[in-house]
């Protein structure tokens, strides 16, 4: 049961947002300082260097570094154990890293043998509770139309990524053909592929629950580990997808961190939210709000905040002493979105109620979760709060 949108309601759900935004707006013009993150935490001084293509490489002057004056930064100076930590402020571009290792000696290795497992688990699983999907046309359709969904996306952030920028020897991107063009923007296609592709290529109806469920996380976790090293370095078309979510500043930990980071704590609990609903007797379609809120708002947010930010802050990495900027210009396209997709997704509540505390709830609490979260792993996070707010929401007002 849902409720009807009034006249009121759509004036309503036009003016809300677009005044919030003009709020946020106003008081990032001419209330906040522009300001850079204070990165010196101890004595030394940091450089970007860029060349005319657009390379950038961050270079550090300090005395204690072993007496070595200048060098690029390498991704051991700033992870390695120091009496101090070394906390930089990198910027989206900055090379601080390389692939020289041996892939064996690399995340790749566990993240096969770890797909080699889940596959032996699904499999078992699958005969255990539903042996007919393993030879159900329809579900090998639609698992097969996800995996060409999210392969074409990558595809296609690799094509713009072989326009717009410069590489090295080994075929990766160091800079940008004309200065604005960052990696960072088609990565998004993967961000935006994972969790939207599920949401618009659903499996069957007649196909759902569990089980399905899991396979649909591991074709899309299948699309990440056929970019390890050794694939990569053999195969083009493997390549061309790498290169469009291969950040210079993620190096050498791009697949690790969005994989363990982003990808799988994503689908997990996209997983375990669908089943809590399901099994609360809540609409578990009010899980994709969250999703949407992640993919879009997140989505947009580094793009946004990389033409547009001026309030800069920073945020750790994943396992590391890296540090990354974010903006509150970026931050807002969280905000936003948590307000605008709790309305649009109206017919899904039962209540006008419900609606209208998730959409006030959400935009600030999942944006503060943007914020906080270590770089790398927003999504989690994200959707931790997303899916709390609106089953405690849903709790307190079900009738």
């Amino acid at each position: 049961m849902t409720f009807s949108l009034s006249p009121g309601d759509v004036v309503a759900m036009t003016l809300v947002p677009t005044m919030s935004l003009i709020l946020i707006a106003y008081i990032l013009s001419r209330l906040l300082p522009v300001a850079d993150p204070d990165v010196d935490t101890f004595e030394k001084i940091v450089d970007v260097d860029a060349d005319t293509s657009g390379t950038s490489t961050l270079t550090i002057v300090d005395e204690e570094l072993n007496g070595d004056t200048s060098g690029t930064l390498a991704d051991e100076e700033i992870d390695s154990d120091t009496s101090r930590t070394l906390a930089l402020a990198i910027e989206p571009g900055d090379v601080v890293g390389d692939y020289s290792q041996p892939w064996k000696d690399t995340f790749d290795v566990t993240f096969v043998l770890l797909m080699a497992v889940l596959l032996f688990a699904l499999v078992v699983a699958t005969l255990v509770t539903t042996p007919s999907l393993l030879v159900s046309g329809a579900f090998i359709t639609a698992l097969l139309v996800k995996f060409v969904a999210m392969t074409s996306c990558s595809l296609l952030g690799g094509v713009i990524c072989r326009r717009f920028s410069t590489f090295d020897e080994d075929g990766y991107v160091v800079g940008s053909k004309n200065g604005w063009f960052r990696v960072n923007y088609t990565r998004k296609f993967q961000h935006f592929a994972a969790y939207m592709v599920p949401i618009y290529f659903p499996n069957p109806p007649s196909i759902s629950g569990l089980i399905p469920d899991l396979w649909s996380n591991f074709v899309t976790l299948f699309c990440f580990v056929i970019l390890i090293k050794p694939l990569r370095t053999r195969y083009n078309l493997i390549m061309l997808q790498f290169i469009s979510l291969d950040r210079p500043e993620d190096r050498p930990h791009t697949l690790k961190w969005i994989v363990m980071g982003n990808i799988i704590p994503g689908l997990t609990l996209i997983v375990l939210w669908r089943l809590v609903f399901r099994l609360t007797g809540n609409n578990e379609n009010l899980c994709s709000i969250f999703v949407l809120i992640t993919g879009i708002g997140d989505g947009l947010a580094e793009p946004v905040g990389i033409w547009l930010g001026k309030h800069k802050y920073k945020t750790f990495a994943f396992c590391s002493k890296r540090k990354y900027t974010r903006s509150l210009e970026g931050s807002t396209c969280v905000f936003m979105s948590g307000m605008i997709f709790p309305l649009l997704q109206y017919a899904d509540f039962e209540t006008r109620l419900q609606m209208w505390i998730c959409s006030l709830l959400l935009a600030p609490l999942m944006t503060f979760a943007e914020a906080t979260a270590p770089h790398t792993m927003d999504t989690p996070g994200l959707f931790l709060v997303g899916g709390s707010v609106i089953l405690i929401v849903l709790s307190l007002t079900n009738e």
